[in-house]
């Protein structure tokens, strides 16, 4: 008889959160841990999504009618001030609460200070937590850290690691709940791992510290998971998302094989290596491009030589560009991670790094990120000795705040140089090439002005006029300036003109089971109701044109996911949207010469109701997955 039976899995949603099928997270982790643990105890589940309108009132409502006896939190470091209101309102319902992931595992004492938070399971989470399911907290579980009767805590020894992957059972995602009107192994956007680890050491990543060594799950079995989700229907996308999926030749040669001879080749695939890694799969990108692999995550890091031995990455900047060449070669595409801010640099050292990304052609797939030195990383180690750590506001730590003291730079700064080094790389010319005429420009800058955006007032400790500034850096480097002093060209002067003549204003309302989102020009007799609708795919973007019905046009959304999702009057990580749009004209001059140019609009994108009122919103190894958005804290 188990000491614990009735189970719930949450995963804590950070408070910055970009919607983008490639860093979606798809609670995979969790539901490993619930296979695990399934035959041990009468019931399982995982009550909320963090895609829901409002989680914390999701998860309260689902405490009320579940009569759990445990409530297992899955945080990130960037999750971790929700995990802890998880907790509270988990405490309040009587329940025995344990958190694990990264950020506990990294530092279990401060986890263990908040007084709801009664136990922390270091690193794998498979074998203490069934062994705290069977037997209640004791001194004879390792990794597991708990606070005894009289509130003293007690470290035990670490667990070991699961050497034979293929020994766990297969993730239960049929515990999965509502997600963009999907649930359970419907998914059409899920994750699935091969191995678990990573061979290197690099000073900024904890995946030391959560998994420590490389390890592969064979390719029979992996494979044998992966047909579970395959649907001839409905294509989906899946992310490979190991460390490291293309380490090993033999090994990805042996599951392209496999994949090839039980016909799975209805998927769109993405996945994350090393650029080291791509260069002896070289011979394998035709059959990885037939299977679906549509893009690959790489590290660049730092084109900068003295930063890029800090953080001791491993390889060379010639092999990164040997990578990148074969990736476009083979028609695959990339996002190319490259981080900017570390406290040495100067302003010169970081316009270098869009240069770069333009020098190897790197248009519109190099991301950009602040560097952040999470818990658990020998980085966090070295900026807390060195006392460089400005801010321990959890809710900053997801790669675009910044949290560091530089030397030579201020912070509002370096977040201008983030948004300039976006823009440069990712800016007008680009668009006018790739996007499909101007209503794919268009469509493509009414969506990275959200982002910013919504991103800017994430951070909601800069004035208006930083936000500006940030705002103007990316348009500025977009369409060709790159230095503040230098006198803009006639387009840009159009655009100055343009943005200081309109004043426009916003309404927003609900209707029924969905929402729509008004835009009124000031002095307009223009009036546009926008409705989203619920799709299972997340792919396209279908706009039709009243006046033309026949006619529809289809625009790619790989660079524009999250165009209508993130405009939605949601709760959770969206709840402060409304708010931030409220103070920049620009947007809405934006929303109106889009909505002006297409007509009326329907969207047809990954929107939820996964509660009965209206509800719009919008990692497995162990407890926690960190999505590429979270550099650093990720399996």
């Amino acid at each position: 008889m188990s000491y614990f039976k009735r189970i719930a899995l949450v995963k804590s949603h950070q408070k910055f959160e970009p919607v983008d099928p490639a860093y979606t997270t798809d609670i995979t982790e969790l539901c490993h841990l619930g296979a695990f643990i399934e035959k041990d105890v009468e019931h399982i589940s995982i009550p909320i999504s963090p895609y829901n309108r409002d989680p914390i009132k999701a998860f309260r409502k689902s405490l009320k009618s579940g009569e759990y006896d445990l409530v297992g939190i899955s945080a990130m470091t960037p999750g971790y001030n929700n995990a802890r209101e998880y907790a509270r309102i988990a405490k309040e319902a009587g329940t025995y609460v344990i958190m694990g992931g990264y950020h506990p595992t990294a530092l279990p004492d401060q986890v263990l200070a908040d007084p709801n938070v009664d136990a922390v399971v270091r690193g794998e989470g498979e074998l203490p937590l069934r062994d705290l399911v069977l037997h209640g907290p004791s001194g004879n579980i390792s990794g597991l850290s708990f606070k005894e009767n009289g509130g003293s805590v007690q470290h035990n020894p670490p667990a070991a690691l699961i050497e034979e992957l293929d020994q766990l059972p297969m993730a239960l995602r049929d515990i999965r709940p509502d997600r963009f009107g999907e649930r359970g192994n419907a998914y059409s956007v899920d994750t699935i791992y091969s191995s678990r680890g990573c061979i290197a050491k690099c000073t900024f990543c904890a995946n030391d510290t959560m998994n420590q060594k490389f390890r592969p799950r064979s390719p029979e079995n992996f494979v044998d998971e992966l047909e579970q989700l395959h649907d001839k229907r409905v294509k989906k996308l899946i992310k490979f998302f190991d460390s490291i999926f293309m380490f090993d030749p033999d090994r990805v040669e042996k599951i392209l094989e496999l994949m090839f001879r039980r016909n799975l080749t209805n998927f769109r695939i993405f996945t994350e290596t090393r650029t080291d890694d791509v260069i002896r799969c070289r011979h394998l990108m035709k059959d990885l491009k037939r299977i679906g692999f549509e893009k690959i995550l790489i590290g660049i890091e730092s084109p900068n030589i003295e930063t890029y031995k800090k953080l001791r990455k491993g390889g060379s900047l010639k092999k990164h560009e040997q990578a990148i060449q074969i990736l476009q070669e083979a028609n695959i595409r990339m996002d190319a991670f490259l981080i900017i801010g570390h406290p040495h640099e100067t302003e010169q050292d970081i316009r270098q790094y869009p240069e770069f990304a333009k020098r190897v052609k790197l248009d519109h797939q190099a991301v950009y990120f602040v560097m952040t030195p999470y818990p658990g990383t020998q980085i966090f180690q070295d900026y807390e000795k060195r006392k460089l750590i400005e801010s321990f506001d959890w809710d900053n730590y997801n790669n675009f705040g910044a949290v560091v003291r530089l030397e030579k730079l201020e912070r509002s700064t370096l977040r201008n140089l983030l948004s300039h080094c976006h823009g440069s790389t990712g800016g007008f010319s680009y668009w006018f090439q790739k996007q499909p005429g101007i209503i794919g420009v268009i469509v493509q800058l009414f969506y990275m002005t959200v982002f910013w955006l919504y991103f800017y007032d994430c951070q909601g400790e800069d004035t208006r006029e930083e936000k500006n500034e940030f705002i103007w850096s990316f348009f500025r480097a977009s369409y060709g300036h790159y230095h503040k002093k230098r006198k803009p060209n006639r387009l840009g002067k159009v655009f100055q003109r343009f943005f200081k003549t309109f004043q426009l204003r916003f309404e927003i309302g609900g209707i029924t089971d969905s929402f729509v989102i008004a835009f009124r020009a000031q002095g307009d007799d223009f009036w546009m109701d926008v409705q989203p609708y619920v799709q299972t795919a997340d792919r396209m973007l279908t706009v039709t044109l009243d006046d033309m019905s026949e006619i529809q046009r289809t625009l790619s959304m790989s660079d524009a996911n999250g165009l209508m999702f993130l405009c939605e009057d949601g709760g959770g990580p969206f709840k402060r949207f409304r708010r931030c749009l409220t103070c920049y004209p620009i947007f809405w001059v934006l929303a109106k010469a889009f909505f002006k140019c297409v007509g009326n609009i329907g969207v047809r994108y990954l929107n939820a109701v996964s509660d009965p009122s209206p509800v719009h919103t919008g990692n497995p190894t162990n407890c926690n997955l960190a999505p590429p958005n979270t550099r650093g804290q990720r399996i």
